[in-house]
């Protein structure tokens, strides 16, 4: 699949700089909803664009999606607010395409909380399928498929479509 090659930490920043933008954001910025809008990101611009919007992979981890790379850059972070994001530069994401389902991605998922993003990453065809049989508490790093996120959420889409 194509990528735009963005930073996954460009991106990361760019959605804790929207969340101090936007007083209607609902909880704090933790690390529990910031991987989990990054995770929502991704997804949904394979959808729009046919394009992955960064290289990194995501880990079925026992609390939802993570980037391997986010969480290292923000191990000890624990879950005080994410006020930034080390090696991120939010002002890079300049690509309209890009931004545009960002700002989607943000209109529809930041106003929720950690937990329950968390939930409905739970619930999803994507993380369950990289889980297995796996149960909730045990640890997991197998990578959640991009092909299986982007067939999830475009079947997701098409059934939305569908609705209205």
């Amino acid at each position: 699949m194509d990528s735009y090659n963005a930073n996954v930490l460009d991106v990361a920043a760019w959605i804790v700089q929207k969340a101090k933008q936007d007083e209607e954001a609902g909880d704090l910025m933790t690390h529990l909803k910031l991987q989990k809008l990054l995770y929502y990101a991704q997804a949904w611009i394979m959808v729009f664009t046919g394009k992955s919007l960064f290289e990194d992979e995501f880990e079925a981890w026992t609390h939802g999606p993570v980037s391997r790379r986010l969480w290292t850059a923000l191990t000890g972070a624990g879950r005080a607010p994410i006020e930034e994001v080390p090696d991120g530069d939010a002002d890079s994401i300049t690509d309209t395409e890009i931004t545009e389902v960002l700002d989607d991605v943000w209109l529809i998922y930041g106003s929720k909380s950690a937990k329950f993003l968390e939930k409905l990453s739970h619930a999803e065809q994507p993380w369950l399928i990289a889980r297995g049989d796996l149960p909730l508490e045990a640890p997991c790093q197998v990578v959640i498929e991009k092909e299986n996120m982007r067939n999830f959420y475009e079947q997701l889409n098409r059934t939305a479509q569908q609705a209205n």
